[in-house]
């Protein structure tokens, strides 16, 4: 019952607490459900990341002194994604490798290129 609405004043609250909880809990479980199945699609795929910093474990586990860390980040379309990194990578976007989801979180890792020197060929002309 919402008081101050039209069906508080209308309508009975006559569904005892019990049932509201087991309704309650049958919905969430079906979101969750649904949820994870969305988050499939990301699975092995490659996602752009803006880092928000440690992740709530991380804050509760770890010295802010450790370089290192695990860190937490949303997708462009605000799926939270975990993964480890340098804390300083907070602040920018970057490229994570799905490898693990679940209904609300995506397990990653950091892609990292790697480029070698190019040479440069010397024209005797």
């Amino acid at each position: 019952e919402r008081p101050g609405t039209k069906g508080a004043e209308i309508y009975p609250d006559d569904i005892p607490e019990e049932t509201k909880k087991r309704r309650n809990n049958e919905l969430l479980e079906i979101q969750n459900q649904i949820s994870e199945e969305d988050n499939q699609r990301f699975l092995g795929q490659q996602v752009e990341v803006l880092v928000e910093g440690p992740s709530k474990w991380a804050n509760k586990s770890t010295h802010d002194d450790q370089a290192m860390t695990q860190l937490t980040g949303r997708t462009m379309c605000d799926r939270i994604v975990v993964f480890e990194g340098n804390r300083r990578l907070t602040g920018q976007t970057l490229p994570i490798a799905i490898y693990e989801v679940s209904a609300f979180t995506l397990l990653g890792t950091v892609v990292t290129g790697h480029q070698t020197p190019a040479l440069t060929p010397l024209s005797l002309d």
